[in-house]
């Protein structure tokens, strides 16, 4: 399954194309539908967050997905959500996306969006891992076994030097 070509704007203003754009050579991504999904996508940020540390080719993101309205209600949600956030890692780092609801889903073959959706996905948009729902640890060991067969692990500083 390839993530489809999208663009969207971080909240700190920088234009992204999905998902060549993005900073990882393997990128965590977070996709939500709606406000009440924020615990979620909260409690799945901060775990794959520190797991950016670890692999050092690997970013998170988190893809607020939104139907494509007019522009001006575009703009308004974004100053919305923009006001909600003040966190400069969040602002890099959260993307929200104006799509076709029906196409971007029937993309990714998502069923339903009243939950949230995790992938990790390579430069070129190839979906290595993905789950639905919350955080579990069930599915961050899905997710480690993973991340290990692609990505390198950040070594050590020598200790003495």
């Amino acid at each position: 399954m390839i993530f489809p070509t999208v663009k969207g704007f971080t909240l700190d203003g920088h234009q992204v194309t999905l998902p060549t754009g993005l900073d990882g050579e393997y990128n965590l991504l977070v996709i939500a539908f709606q406000q009440c999904q924020r615990v979620q996508v909260d409690m799945w940020m901060s775990h794959l967050r520190s797991l950016c540390t670890r692999y050092p080719n690997l970013h998170a993101y988190e893809l607020p997905t939104i139907q494509n309205l007019l522009t001006l209600q575009n703009d308004f949600t974004d100053a919305w959500t923009r006001r909600g956030v003040s966190d400069p890692t969040a602002c890099r780092t959260t993307i929200p996306l104006y799509v076709d609801i029906n196409d971007f889903n029937r993309a990714l073959n998502i069923p339903t969006v009243s939950t949230t959706y995790s992938m990790l996905v390579d430069r070129e948009g190839e979906v290595l891992w993905r789950m639905q729902g919350g955080y579990d640890l069930l599915k961050i060991r899905s997710l480690l076994i993973t991340l290990n067969k692609v990505c390198r692990v950040r070594q050590p500083a020598s200790a003495g030097r």
